[in-house]
């Protein structure tokens, strides 16, 4: 691959269209959902591989050519305008989606898959982290979800896509999930592969505070998950439905993840997220949290400003 420093591109086979072509440094979950992770969170945000370290964007690879990147941005745009921003500002109920809801979230799904074998390359080769047939089965989905965005298949086939609002979720009085159950629901953005081998599943996830979108490579009844989205069209509605117990279980383990990386702070990061947390909320909250960023109630995370 023939670098170049200075314009922030590499040259090399796009991971979409597969032809040798200058590549950019893409976001694998959309740029809008850091966005709004920046503007909503008063505390720094931070990755999990290196907590101490304050994240001044989202995970960016070199991944896409300049047709593909527009060919995705074009159904991230529509996602943003007709379900992200409302959700976000209360005042979405139903949408009549088109075929760009589907070619949004298998976007979303091929991106956490492709980018997921490639960063953990040297455990695929090695059979560390998946077993051949699931990894037959994940180079398979890979490819049709590949197929359907280039629009050389009609559908995803046997992958299925479904698009969770998470709101009465984070709202859950369950004693047994972790004490920053909301906060990860609601603040944080993170995609990847989740096996369950105990209820036979496997699938990608794309979560996007407070929605998420699963990208579905095999499980034996999915008739519990709702709805799956349509190919041409469909219709949104919010709604209180709770993931399938799978799901809740992968955000239940990524939140502890989070919880633990939280909780390994250097003295001087804590202190600096209190301060930060300090100039931006009421002392009530402060109160409330008992001085202890992660202990934030599950049910608020829409957090109440300092008033001047």
């Amino acid at each position: 691959m023939i670098s170049f420093p200075f314009s922030m591109a590499e040259v090399g086979p796009c991971r979409l269209c597969e032809h040798v072509r200058t590549l950019r440094l893409s976001h694998i979950n959309p740029k809008f959902v850091y966005r709004f992770q920046k503007e909503t969170t008063p505390t720094t945000i931070r990755s999990h591989i290196n907590p101490n370290r304050p994240t001044q964007d989202s995970r960016k690879l070199y991944f896409l050519c300049d047709e593909c990147e527009a060919r995705l941005s074009r159904w991230e745009t529509l996602f943003k305008r007709e379900i992200y921003d409302p959700y976000h500002a209360g005042t979405f109920t139903e949408l009549k989606y088109g075929p760009w809801f589907l070619k949004f979230a298998v976007s979303i799904s091929w991106r956490s898959l492709k980018a997921t074998l490639e960063v953990n390359a040297d455990e695929v080769k090695t059979g560390r982290g998946m077993q051949p047939d699931f990894l037959s089965e994940a180079a398979t989905a890979e490819s049709a979800w590949r197929d359907f965005l280039l629009d050389r298949r009609e559908h995803p086939g046997r992958f299925p896509q479904y698009f969770f609002f998470l709101d009465s979720l984070a709202n859950s009085s369950n004693p047994d999930l972790p004490i920053n159950f909301a906060t990860y629901i609601h603040r944080v953005a993170a995609s990847g592969i989740w096996h369950d081998p105990a209820r036979g599943f496997m699938f990608t996830f794309g979560m996007l505070c407070s929605v998420a979108v699963i990208g579905v490579i095999f499980g034996p009844n999915l008739r519990s998950w709702g709805e799956r989205i349509r190919v041409e069209k469909g219709i949104l509605r919010m709604s209180t439905r709770v993931p399938a117990p799978t799901v809740v279980d992968m955000i239940t383990a990524q939140a502890n993840d989070h919880l633990t990386m939280s909780r390994s702070l250097s003295e001087r990061q804590k202190m600096l997220d209190h301060q930060k947390l300090e100039r931006a909320v009421s002392p009530e909250y402060l109160r409330a949290m008992a001085i202890d960023v992660v202990r934030a109630p599950r049910a608020d995370h829409r957090i109440p400003k300092k008033r001047t």
